[in-house]
């Protein structure tokens, strides 16, 4: 919840399907910046290997090319912070949500 609550793109390492939770509670994620697929990976440690590989991939680019990237999510970020904020409905459903699909 922290990157949402302070307008930061995310990659989270959780169960298969958390990011299809964020999507149903009306969060956008950041297929831009990250290949989603390791959402769908059932085991742990191949989903895990496959967000420390985009993690690793995105680490290798310039400052310019992070920051030319990060521009085309900014929209995102505000959304997802605006949301979080104000829809207190919304924001509880969340919580209570990731409490079920978190490991």
């Amino acid at each position: 919840l922290k990157p949402i609550y302070y307008g930061q793109p995310f990659i989270v390492i959780a169960n298969p399907h958390f990011l299809k939770y964020l999507k149903e509670l009306g969060y956008e994620t950041y297929s831009e910046l990250f290949d989603e697929s390791y959402d769908e990976i059932l085991d742990l440690n191949k989903r895990i290997d496959k967000v420390v590989s985009e993690i690793d991939r995105l680490s290798k680019l310039s400052k310019k090319q992070l920051d030319d990237l990060f521009s085309t999510v900014i929209e995102k970020v505000k959304y997802n912070q605006h949301n979080f904020i104000t829809n207190k409905v919304c924001a509880e459903s969340l919580r209570k949500k990731l409490s079920k699909v978190v490991i």
